[in-house]
């Protein structure tokens, strides 16, 4: 039969192997958590680098078109206008993909996630 004194270092050890598999629990748990962080981080920056990309590419185009106009010798006025013009469709084709896709990067993430 088991007296006060072995019941308390049973007890004892009981808690200590829980706080130790609590302990690793919690560890895993962390580096699961920093690895989904990472990837996320991830996707969000290659979101925003892309973003970024289309709208450099056109700006490119743009300066591209200004230039050649130039070197034609077309009016300002009208260099002006078709430049206007890119910029207008440029906001247009970004208007349209945030009215449909909003959440686009967060739309990857969560598919990721799941």
């Amino acid at each position: 039969m088991l007296d006060k004194n072995d019941l308390a270092e049973i007890t004892k050890m009981l808690l200590t192997v829980q706080k130790e598999m609590m302990s690793e629990m919690a560890k895993m748990f962390l580096k699961l958590e920093k690895e989904h962080f990472k990837e996320n981080e991830l996707l969000i920056c290659k979101g925003r680098r892309l973003q970024m990309t289309n709208f450099v590419n056109h700006m490119k185009i743009c300066r591209k078109s200004i230039d050649k106009d130039v070197e034609r010798r077309v009016p300002t006025e009208s260099v002006l206008k078709t430049t206007i013009g890119a910029m207008d469709s440029l906001i247009e084709v970004c208007e349209e993909e945030l009215r449909t896709n909003p959440n686009l990067i967060a739309g990857e993430i969560e598919d990721k996630t799941e």
